[in-house]
Order: C-alpha cells, then sequence, then structure tokens
C-alpha cells in the first residue's frame, strides 16, 4: 500500500486451525511440467517447478494423490473441498472447462454455497466463517436499510449483510458466481 510509517496498525489475530500452521489451504491451482510431474509457476514466470510437497495444503486434498500421478504437459490441476464428499482434483487442458464440472459445495456460517470448481473461495480454512463474523459484527442490525457487496461472488459477504439489513445488492464480475448467489 505504500503508506509509510505513519500508516495505522491494525493487530492481525491468527485463524483457527492447526497450532503449527499448516495444511490450511482448501484449494490449490497446480500446473503439468513438459515431463507431467506436478509443480508451480512462478511469479513473472512460464516455467513449472515440480514440487515434492505441498505442506500448506489440507490434508484430504494431498490424499487425492496428485503429486504421487503424472498427467498430461501443460494441464492445470485444481484441488478443491466439497462438503458434499470427497476433496475434487480437476484436471483442466485446453479444450476442458471446469465451469462444466459439477460445483463445489462450501458450508461458512451455517449456509451452503455452492462454488464452480474452478471457481473462487475464500482460501483458508478458517477465513469465511471469520469474514462473515466480521460482517456481522461490523454492521448494526436494523441501522440500514440496503447494503452493497461489491465483490459478490457466490455471495458469501452478501448473505452476511443480508442478516442485519433488509436489502442487499450484490454485484460480481463472473455471472456464474452472480447466478450462484441467487440459489
Amino acid at each position: 500500500g505504500r503508506f509509510g510509517a505513519d500508516a495505522p496498525r491494525v493487530p492481525v489475530e491468527t485463524a483457527s486451525g492447526r497450532e503449527d500452521g499448516l495444511h490450511w489451504r482448501t484449494r490449490e491451482l497446480l500446473h503439468v511440467a513438459p515431463d507431467g510431474a506436478v509443480g508451480a509457476i512462478p511469479a513473472r514466470s512460464h516455467t513449472v517447478v515440480p514440487v515434492a510437497s505441498l505442506p500448506l495444503v489440507a490434508d484430504d486434498l494431498l490424499a487425492t494423490g496428485v503429486l504421487q500421478r503424472r498427467f498430461a504437459p501443460g494441464a492445470q490441476l485444481r484441488l478443491a473441498r466439497d462438503e458434499d464428499g470427497p476433496a475434487r482434483l480437476l484436471v483442466q487442458t485446453g479444450a476442458h472447462r471446469g465451469a462444466a464440472e459439477p460445483p463445489v459445495v462450501r458450508v461458512a456460517a451455517g449456509r451452503r454455497f455452492q462454488v464452480a470448481a474452478d471457481g473462487f473461495w475464500q482460501v483458508h480454512a478458517a477465513a469465511a466463517d471469520t469474514l462473515s463474523a466480521a460482517v456481522r459484527a461490523a454492521v448494526p442490525a436494523g441501522e440500514f436499510r440496503l447494503g452493497l457487496d461489491l465483490f459478490g461472488g457466490v455471495g458469501l459477504l452478501a448473505a452476511a449483510l443480508a442478516a442485519r439489513v433488509p436489502r442487499v445488492l450484490t454485484v460480481a464480475s463472473a455471472p456464474a458466481a452472480a447466478r450462484r448467489a441467487r440459489l
């Protein structure tokens, strides 16, 4: 943000999860190298760097065996947690689009959300509940007639606002996500 030394200081609390700080990611995007190995692409690069472990990725996602397998060179691999079944491993080649896959179901603040298999969802296991609680805490019930969620997606924050205001307008740049927010 380049605010300088006089920038306001905001306390940051630790999110719930494992004490060692590992295995909290519930989504991951990986790439396949020319030899079929799974890896990541560093910033400002187009080269896949194979990885032997993913210490931040949740155990159920690693249980898909993604690191022990070989895939078609150039493919993208998306891992996503699904509340209604096992973790998903979506293999995307140039012709395959993840939006055609059944949606992933996520639960936050006691509500179910459908997210495209390759769509956005908060990556930390505790983030969706934490953000929902922060919105509910910041918006007094009955004080406003309209709430705006300008990064609407599938409706996570709009749902939290709806618990506090009678009407919520949400804006999303992804039409498929906006359609799912209406469900």
